[in-house]
């Protein structure tokens, strides 16, 4: 389908004046000020500082300077011709640097670099040198570069370009001149600067096989942080475990690992993956599938996702081949274990289960994944096997009680973060009041979307997430009117993500977001969840998230590796926001809550001992699964007909 043009109807160019003479023609010098976001327009007669040629009318509004300006900053021409965007490194190469914490413009443009320049072309004027890591936390906004990075919309199959990192002070200074406009004053209510923290590695007890490590360095991953490793080796141990560190801290890594090691160690050994959404199982199928092709050894290793989505046919690869398999609660409770004697190959060799995202198994949804789980390891009892569970969470209040809750044994708690951290500046923006009497004050998705414009046009990658999907469609329209009448070139990379969009438009957001080719997205808590959408600059929270771990989730999106970030949270006008909005010290002194699931529930617990006992027969020994409640449970299941006991084991009514 052809791309509709981001101009608004009847937008011309205006016509080109009368060609300057070569002559007379004035080069630009690259980074200077007639490059500046402040003066935005070219002077006629001036010429490209690459290619020495006059630019028209249309280039001199401003498209071209990003192909300039930054890009080609080296006054070499690009391999696609004198006026196209340089092209971005493989996905490989992009990867490895974000896994290793860097962002290098350099690795951006690797044709480019080895170009020779034209001889025609004129010196450019030395572009300063961005500050990075601790040298970036510690420059003033005066000495950050302002260099417009407007999106330049390139030809079909040709990737954007994935946004820089923010120099030290320029998402500040951004905030700071939208709250110094007329009317704006007191929106800016506070700001709280997290600290960078540095990286801390570690070796496991004993190393990983040669081609693990291998694959990790083709990965960009030379040493392991430092729960990573604790990680490895407490699975190495057999012990159950829950490991806790904030988001892009590498807690993928941590069950990965053991797992990989265990697969090629053993040819029969099997893993089974959950997770609370099919989006983020199809998000990690991707890196394992990454990371299965880079180890031959492996040989064509079945994996995939088992889910509503999955076709009959792979379904039955699945059972009867499947090594790793990814799943959701939903489906393993209806789909797995009813037909276990078709898994029974599976569950034999049944090494590990990995959990991950557990904080989300709270309330209901959790009490009934603690009774799966039981189910779960009551089947693997029976073909004798005793898998390893490997949890991971977000910062929540009790993580090893909720762990040992979920699967009903004892957990080992891995909670020191290893992971580097840039600095990350939270603020808290209240919408200014309106002229009235009443109290009432601006819409906070207009405040949102005046944030998310700002920091757009200067070339951030965004993220807002909202409470509802209303409000996050809103926003996505409010930002795009917007964009089409100041920018209309970015009106295209500006998109809604919530659920009830079909997979496939999910996924194809997720990636455009991941490369580099959306610049910002308006959200439900939708991608809160751990689905790598690549380094992002900024949050906005419309609203404040329903806890604390939740608000942390989402601000925690903004901000991988060392680069700076920053997280702003939009005060609605009710009680609670505005109450925070005054008292922000409030909130960063709150810890965060506790996650609480009760397998024992006598109300979640009479359908899956049901389910139990359509699976196998219960014996006396269950109970120590099931809790003291199970014999009262199973009575009454007796007395309404859905259960018969046959000495001292007790069947299903329907078989």
């Amino acid at each position: 389908m052809a791309r509709r043009s981001s101009r608004p109807i009847g937008f011309q160019f205006p016509a080109d004046p009368p060609a300057v003479p070569a002559a007379e023609r004035r080069p630009l010098a690259v980074g200077s000020a007639a490059t500046a976001p402040a003066r935005h327009l070219a002077k006629e007669g001036d010429a490209c500082p690459t290619c020495g040629r006059e630019l028209t009318a249309a280039e001199r509004l401003g498209p071209w300077r990003k192909t300039h300006a930054f890009a080609g900053e080296d006054a070499r021409p690009s391999p696609m011709g004198p006026h196209a965007p340089l092209p971005e490194a493989d996905h490989a190469s992009s990867r490895a640097l974000r896994r290793a914490g860097q962002r290098s413009a350099a690795a951006l443009a690797p044709a480019a670099a080895s170009a020779p320049a034209p001889a025609a072309a004129p010196a450019p004027a030395p572009r300063p040198t961005r500050p990075r890591g601790r040298a970036a936390a510690a420059a003033s906004p005066a000495e950050a570069p302002t260099l417009d990075l407007d999106s330049w919309q390139g030809p079909a199959g040709v990737r954007a370009r994935s946004p820089r990192p923010a120099p030290a002070g320029e998402l500040a200074a951004i905030v700071a001149g939208l709250a110094a406009e007329p009317g704006r004053e007191g929106c800016l209510v506070h700001s709280e600067r997290l600290p960078a923290r540095e990286a801390r590695f570690a070796d496991p007890e004993s190393p990983l096989p040669e081609s693990l490590r291998a694959a990790l360095a083709a990965d960009g991953i030379g040493q392991l942080w430092l729960h990573q490793a604790r990680a490895l080796d407490a699975a190495r141990r057999g012990e159950n475990l829950v490991v806790v560190t904030g988001t892009a801290s590498g807690k993928t890594l941590c069950y990965n690992l053991p797992v990989f090691e265990t697969l090629l160690a053993d040819p029969q050994a099997t893993a089974l993956y959950l997770f609370p959404t099919k989006a983020l199982a199809q998000d990690q199928l991707k890196t394992a599938q990454r990371l299965a092709e880079s180890l031959p050894e492996l040989g064509r290793l079945r994996l995939g996702t088992y889910d509503g989505d999955t076709s009959t046919h792979t379904r039955r690869r699945l059972r009867a081949e499947g090594r790793l398999v990814l799943s959701n609660p939903d489906m393993f409770h209806g789909g797995i274990l009813p037909g276990h004697t078709r898994w029974a190959r599976f569950f034999m060799n049944l090494r590990f289960v990995v959990l991950d995202e557990i904080h989300s198994y709270r309330g209901i949804f959790g009490s009934n994944v603690a009774a799966l789980m039981r189910r779960l390891r009551r089947v693997c009892r029976h073909y004798g096997s005793d898998p390893v569970f490997i949890m991971s969470s977000a910062t929540i209040g009790n993580p090893r009680d909720l762990a040992a809750a979920l699967v009903g044994a004892p957990v080992t708690l891995i909670d020191e973060d290893g992971s580097p951290r840039g600095p990350k500046q939270f603020y808290f923006w209240n919408p200014p009041p309106l002229e009235s009497a009443t109290g009432e004050r601006r819409s906070a998705n207009g405040e949102a979307k005046e944030l998310l414009v700002r920091l757009v046009r200067r070339g951030h990658q965004v993220i807002c997430f909202s409470r509802t999907r209303v409000s996050s469609e809103l926003i996505y329209r409010y930002c795009r009117d917007a964009l089409l009448r100041e920018a209309p070139h970015l009106a295209a990379r500006i998109r809604a993500y919530r659920g009830g969009y079909l997979p496939e438009e999910r996924r194809e957001i997720e990636r455009q977001l991941f490369s580099g080719e959306l610049m910002a997205v308006s959200s439900t808590n939708a991608l809160e969840l751990g689905i790598d959408i690549g380094s992002l600059d900024a949050a906005i929270l419309v609203g404040l998230p329903p806890t604390v771990a939740s608000t942390w989730q989402q601000a925690g999106r903004a901000g991988r590796g060392e680069a700076e970030s920053c997280a702003i949270l939009v005060g609605h006008n009710d009680p609670i926001d505005q109450y925070l909005m005054r008292h922000p010290e409030f909130f960063f002194r709150q810890n965060p809550e506790q996650a609480v699931a009760d397998h024992g529930n006598p109300f979640i617990l009479l359908p899956h001992l049901r389910c139990a006992a359509f699976e196998l027969p219960l014996t006396p020994a269950d109970e120590d699964l099931f809790g003291p409640l199970a014999p009262g449970v199973m009575e009454i299941l007796e007395q309404r007909g859905e259960l018969r006991r046959a000495g001292d084991q007790v069947f299903h009514a329907g078989t």
